[in-house]
């Protein structure tokens, strides 16, 4: 094997043992503080994700996403203009 493909293999075994180490801590921490499975911490989430937006939070997701539109239509304009003007 050579030099490369050792530290590609050592490279993704690290980055392996590191995600699971921090998912059994996230899990550990999760259950010594709330008692609760960490399971419950996944059923937690997905009931924060499904409930209804309140006002504020609708209009600043709304807004964010105007913002983001209209600065992705104002970047292509300026590229096209430059790319014309050359």
């Amino acid at each position: 094997m050579s030099y490369e493909n050792k530290i590609l293999v050592l490279t993704f075994t690290g980055t392996l043992v590191l995600a699971l180490a921090y998912l059994y801590l996230k899990d550990f921490l999760y259950t010594k503080t709330t008692g609760r499975p960490a399971s419950q911490r996944y059923r937690d989430r997905v009931a924060r994700w499904n409930r209804p937006l309140t006002r504020t939070k609708y209009l600043s997701v709304s807004l964010l996403f105007g913002l983001a539109t209209l600065l992705s239509a104002w970047r292509v304009g300026v590229v096209s203009t430059e790319a014309g003007a050359g």
